[in-house]
């Protein structure tokens, strides 16, 4: 997956065993997915990496944040689907 276009990415667990991907296009990666919301505050979970590989269990939106070399970055949401 390469956060360059301006596609959003969908990724579809397998019959809800965790999923991994890779991301492409940098040198420092982020990943951010709600996983719950209680009383009107979400908890996030936040994976940050300098892979670009990520396993995900939990359907639902996230965004990711890919950052180059000179500090510039690009974030765009996706969603993970059952």
């Amino acid at each position: 997956m390469n956060v360059a276009n301006n596609t959003l990415p969908v990724i579809t667990l397998n019959n809800g065993l965790p999923t991994t991907f890779q991301v492409l296009g940098g040198t420092s990666y982020q990943r951010m997915q709600v996983i719950d919301r209680i009383n009107g505050y979400e908890i996030r979970q936040v994976d940050t990496n300098a892979t670009g590989v990520f396993t995900v269990n939990t359907p639902g939106p996230f965004s990711l944040t890919v950052t180059d070399a000179n500090g510039c970055f690009r974030t765009v949401q996706g969603e993970i689907r059952q």
